[in-house]
């Protein structure tokens, strides 16, 4: 291969097999000089305005580049050979200065490759020696269908993360089209032809406002994604330039098909007026987070002026529309968030802008009703105290026939009036975030029993290997359910958890958040909730036990009836130092011959602050008295404490037979996030 190079008066060509290095004085080859300085010229002209693309044919520049590089005084390999034979890469850089928008990719390589040798990818009538012969030969690359190109360019274009290391991507997808189009003739006609490849090579976030708008233009008519289509990697309008590029894309509202943005306050006014207010045939999926901390932010107009008929996914957060718009009746998807109900202090409302009160369980309970599509129903924060309080009487029941999962997230009262009115089938998975602070005693535990004692009695009786975490955590929360995740993580798309829930059990996902008044009416629910999963106990194999410190003097296994139904449990996970004060009181409700957990090998411990043989007496005892029954463990984890050293208790694990081992909860397939931030 050679590498020419351009200045003012020299055509420079490099041998790629060894050191020399030739030049051709322009002066003696005017010719030569000529063209290659227009072709830089055009190059540059064409990157202006076409960016990652030019109208520079392949042959052109091969042709040429045969007339200019003979052969190496060195070694006397001839370019001719190199061209004919594609055997080696032709590169041609060019070196002269010329002026480019700094955030487009100049095409200083050109790539030859063998395949494309074929007469189907070089212009009619062009041969490989001369004019004398025609080549006939065929790649098998050129018999494909141009359909079938183009979906492998559209591939192309899909970001693609390695495992191991979300941030870094495995290509770019801008330099592959580039690489792509400038392969042949062929090839650069089917991906300027193709509007769909156009729309994903836009980055709003880094390319220039003329880069986007030529882009845009590209694009068109092909539907436009204004961001991705998950509700957790949403654009941030958070500056002047993201605000331009946001004015930019609604003057092409009626192409767009994904609107998926962050936003602060200034910007809501303007999405109302250029596309809230528009008609919307291609969108498909919407949604408006604002950091609005009160719901100020309300569209109460005709939604897309009723015209939207393909939207099926709506999410939004901290922002009200009209829900009762024909428009929203076909939505698979519908999350709202963090919308406070009216009941706000006057000396936190904002007094400019009234308050905003999202729908009662009345009205929630009329809007559902028009939306028997729903797949994926999230209320968070996002249900309203009825201003009359007979509101609540005779309310309809709404039946949801295609609901995979519901996820409530507010108060108790307000949330369970809405769930004992709405009918999903019996495999829907439900996960609930609700507090009832402020609620008489009782009353939370009367109502919420009826309705778990409900979806038990859809469960299979003998599921195996089922799974349950049961915990008592500080400032008086219980955790308690069959999910993987430790705490509740928002950032996780609810098709994802159906999945993910579906490939480690049989029985419908179940999930509970509850924050109570005081410990002891904490306590007393959460005994209350083994009793009522007391029937599945049996079949349960892995239990997360965890009980905070700060119930270590309250805390008692009073209730151990239900504990003793634990029969298959092999796995136990303690959180913390609790294992001090547990495997005392698991012991004590034990006999030599009937044991607590009789099937129990392995017992996991995350984030132990200290380990060592002093201060974890309660293990090493527990683990000689289970030897000494004839009911042995075999292991001991240690998650997520890196900076804990075993070496000590490795010593005394050995005698008894125990592997002791250090690992992180996620390769233990567990999540942890038992924060109530989000909530």
């Amino acid at each position: 291969p050679v590498l020419a190079e351009v200045d003012d008066s020299w055509v420079w060509i490099t041998c790629k097999r060894c050191p020399a290095a030739w030049s051709l004085n322009n002066r003696d080859y005017p010719d030569s000089r000529k063209w290659w300085v227009q072709w830089v010229e055009d190059a540059a002209a064409a990157l202006k305005t076409r960016p990652w693309g030019n109208t520079i044919k392949k042959w052109d520049i091969v042709e040429k580049a045969m007339k200019t590089a003979s052969e190496c005084p060195n070694c006397g390999k001839k370019a001719r050979e190199d061209l004919e034979a594609f055997s080696q890469m032709l590169t041609i850089e060019i070196e002269k200065d010329i002026s480019l928008p700094p955030d487009v990719p100049s095409p200083r390589y050109f790539v030859f490759n063998k395949t494309m040798s074929s007469a189907a990818s070089r212009p009619e009538g062009k041969t490989t020696e001369g004019n004398d012969s025609v080549a006939t030969e065929s790649a098998p690359i050129d018999t494909l269908p141009e359909e079938i190109l183009r979906h492998i360019f559209l591939f192309n274009c899909v970001p693609k993360w390695y495992e191991a290391n979300a941030d870094q991507t495995a290509h770019s997808s801008q330099d592959t089209t580039l690489s792509s189009a400038l392969t042949c003739k062929r090839w650069y006609s089917i991906i300027f032809s193709y509007p769909q490849l156009w729309n994903l090579l836009i980055d709003y976030e880094c390319r220039s406002i003329a880069c986007i708008s030529e882009l845009i233009r590209r694009s068109y008519p092909a539907p436009l994604d204004f961001g991705s289509d998950t509700v957790f990697r949403p654009l941030d309008i958070h500056n002047e330039y993201m605000k331009k590029v946001l004015r930019l894309v609604f003057q092409h509202a009626s192409q767009l098909r994904t609107v998926n943005i962050k936003i602060r306050l200034a910007p809501w006014q303007y999405i109302c007026k250029h596309f809230l207010q528009y008609p919307a045939p291609f969108l498909e999926f919407l949604n408006i987070s604002t950091a609005s901390p009160f719901p100020d932010l309300a569209f109460y107009d005709s939604l897309f002026a009723g015209e939207a008929p393909r939207l099926r996914r709506l999410h939004l957060q901290h922002c009200l529309v009209d829900f009762t718009s024909p428009v929203l009746h076909q939505l698979t998807e519908l999350s709202v968030t963090g919308v406070l109900p009216p009941n706000i202090p006057e000396s936190f409302r904002n007094t400019s802008n009234a308050t905003k009160p999202a729908p009662s369980p009345k009205k929630w309970l009329e809007i559902l009703g028009h939306m028997p599509s729903l797949k994926y129903l999230t209320l968070n924060v996002a249900i309203s105290k009825p201003l009359d309080p007979d509101e609540n009487n005779d309310l309809p029941e709404v039946i949801l026939p295609n609901l995979k999962l519901l996820t409530i997230g507010g108060r108790f009262q307000n949330g369970m009036v809405l769930l004992n009115q709405l009918i999903t089938p019996k495999e829907c998975g439900i996960r609930l975030r609700l507090s009832t602070r402020g609620l008489p005693v009782g009353i939370g535990a009367r109502l919420f029993t009826s309705f778990l004692t409900r979806q038990q009695s859809y469960w299979p009786i003998d599921t195996p290997n089922r799974y349950l975490q049961a915990k008592l955590l500080s400032s008086h929360r219980i955790h308690f359910g069959n999910s993987k995740t430790i705490g509740f993580i928002w950032d996780t798309p609810e098709a994802d958890v159906i999945e993910g829930h579906s490939k480690i059990s049989q029985d419908p996902l179940l999930w509970l958040a509850l924050t109570y008044e005081s410990v002891e009416e904490t306590m007393s629910f959460f005994n209350t909730l083994l009793d009522i999963y007391q029937p599945t106990f049996p079949t349960t194999k892995t239990l997360d036990f965890w009980v905070d410190e700060e119930y270590r003097d309250t805390f008692s296994i009073s209730h151990s009836s239900p504990l003793k139904s634990f029969t298959s449990v092999s796995t136990l996970n303690l959180v913390g130092q609790s294992h001090s004060f547990l495997l005392p009181l698991f012991q004590s409700v034990s006999t030599t011959v009937a044991p607590l957990f009789p099937k129990l090998h392995t017992i996991e411990m995350l984030k132990p602050s200290i380990l060592v043989v002093d201060n974890a007496p309660s293990l090493v005892f527990f683990l000689h008295w289970r030897k000494k029954i004839g009911s042995p463990l075999s292991e001991v984890r240690i998650l997520d404490a890196p900076s804990v050293r075993t070496g000590a208790l490795a010593s005394v694990m050995e005698m008894h037979g125990i592997r002791i081992t250090n690992q992180s909860s996620q390769s233990a397939g567990q999540r942890d996030s038992d924060s109530d931030d989000e909530f």
